[in-house]
């Protein structure tokens, strides 16, 4: 993103900012830092599981209902107020 960016003639984060959903640590290491967001994906893989396992041991499908499971975001450079 920040390359094709960049191709654009664009500036990060002057005029284009960068946040992407991911668990991988390679975003603190790009110039500019890439801001991220954890969707922790074995915590969610375990909501579903808890869910399932509901379901199956039940023997009824549940009523529908919402889940809300906690995100965490890592600012960084990429999406930060330009000082300057």
């Amino acid at each position: 993103m920040i390359a094709a960016a960049r191709s654009a003639g664009l500036r990060v984060p002057e005029q284009l900012r960068v946040v992407c959903a991911s668990e991988s640590g390679s975003y603190e290491t790009t110039s500019p830092p890439v801001t991220t967001l954890s969707l922790d994906p074995l915590g969610i893989t375990r909501l579903a599981m808890e869910l399932l396992i509901e379901v199956v041991e039940g023997g009824v499908p549940p009523t529908p209902r919402g889940a809300i499971h906690p995100t965490r975001l890592f600012p960084r450079a990429s999406s930060l107020p330009h000082r300057g």
